[in-house]
């Protein structure tokens, strides 16, 4: 398990720094209207590592007492943000 949210926090972490580098290089348009002043006021990065701080944590408490339910929630965090970092990657190619 420490592995696999290891994964999950390293997929947040990297979608926040391709988000960043995307947008605020004037790559791509922030999609949501309300992150879009985050991302290019610079304070979108430490949020977003913040959070994936939190879920983690979030996550490892929960495995202590519901390990199924942290491990299906943990799953499917890693499955979406699996996707996102290759929607961003494939955004950064074409």
């Amino acid at each position: 398990m420490k592995y696999f949210l290891g994964l999950l926090g390293g997929l947040q972490v990297a979608d926040g720094l391709l988000t960043q580098f995307l947008v605020g290089g004037g790559i791509v348009k922030e999609g949501n209207p309300l992150m879009e002043p985050l991302v290019l006021g610079g304070s979108f990065l430490p949020l977003k590592v913040a959070g994936a701080i939190f879920s983690v944590a979030v996550i490892y408490f929960t495995y202590r007492l519901f390990p199924r339910l942290a491990l299906g929630a943990a799953s499917g965090m890693v499955a979406f943000y699996s996707a996102v970092a290759f929607w961003n990657i494939l955004v950064l190619l074409v």
